[in-house]
């Protein structure tokens, strides 16, 4: 072989090695929303639920949130009409499926010391009432820090009368900066939910009214 050929040869292969490892600086990070784990998470009821009303199952369904925020990419707001897509920072499964997980097992160790049980099932056989939870908002505003905006019901099983209709909204400040401190601010907004939502549920199962 010439050398010049030899050359050009060695420098197209040092160009095309440079793309690939270029190509490979940036992994792709993978983020999950954890549940309440504090003890001390809902205040005590002033009485404890009678024994007729204690074993009660609430049931969970399927959480409902805006398109725009069901894809693998985690997605903030940078201002009131645009949206930024991380393309390297993404949910480690599905976010509906996530956020319904959370909200299960936060409800379940918020109410199962009164008698209440949580199952993540639509109208379950032994459920006495049912929780449906919509999402309006739920990312992290360059403006507001982690802002969660939800309308959510509490429906009894028998007659599909709806016991509670309720519009929540929560804004948590992120105690650092990078995306494990926007998730983790969007599971303590989850965390603020899932405590109005309980305390809700057990007004009306122990007391029989929406209290």
């Amino acid at each position: 072989m010439q050398p010049m050929r030899f050359l050009r040869c060695v420098c197209l292969a040092l160009a095309l090695g440079g793309c690939l490892s270029l190509g490979k600086t940036q992994a792709t990070r993978f983020y999950v929303l954890t549940p309440l784990t504090d003890s001390a998470t809902i205040t005590p009821p002033p009485e404890a639920p009678s024994k007729a009303r204690m074993g009660v199952v609430v049931g969970l369904a399927p959480v409902k949130i805006p398109r725009y925020l069901d894809r693998p990419q985690i997605v903030t707001r940078i201002s009131a009409n645009e949206l930024s897509l991380a393309e390297f920072e993404q949910w480690a499964e599905p976010l509906p499926d996530r956020i319904r997980d959370v909200l299960a097992e936060n409800l379940t160790r918020l109410l199962t010391e009164h008698g209440i049980a949580v199952s993540p099932e639509v109208r379950a056989n032994r459920s006495a009432y049912q929780v449906g939870v919509t999402l309006m908002r739920f990312e992290h505003d360059a403006a507001l820090g982690c802002v969660l905006q939800a309308r959510w019901t509490l429906v009894e099983e028998r007659d599909r009368s709806v016991q509670v209709q309720n519009v929540f909204e929560v804004h948590i400040p992120l105690e650092a900066s990078g995306y494990e401190a926007i998730v983790g601010a969007m599971s303590r907004a989850l965390g603020a939910l899932s405590r109005d939502i309980a305390l809700h549920v057990r007004a009306v199962v122990t007391h029989g009214g929406t209290g």
